[in-house]
């Protein structure tokens, strides 16, 4: 299958946000019996290039994980700001 660079290629960079988010988020709570955590990309206006990147949790208690999912995003897209400047800076 390759590894994460390989599977979003051509993929939009909300899209990647959200994917990362759900694998800090699944990684922080992983368990025996950890939750399934989800994520969606839509668009909320394509000729202006905005997206709404959502990622929660499936489960009996989700609720609990609301404030850990907006500091996942935060965090992934934190993350994929540094990547994205380290590497234009290594093209230069």
């Amino acid at each position: 299958m390759g590894v994460f660079g390989d599977c979003i290629v051509g993929a939009l960079l909300p899209h990647a946000v959200e994917h990362l988010a759900i694998d800090l988020l699944a990684e922080r709570f992983s368990s025996p019996d950890s939750q399934t955590f989800a994520g969606a990309t839509t668009w909320l206006d394509r000729d202006a290039a905005r997206m709404c990147v959502r990622v929660g949790c499936t489960g009996a208690d989700a609720s609990q994980y609301v404030e850990a999912a907006a500091s996942a995003l935060v965090e992934a897209t934190h993350l994929m700001n540094q990547l994205l400047t380290k590497d234009n800076a290594d093209n230069t």
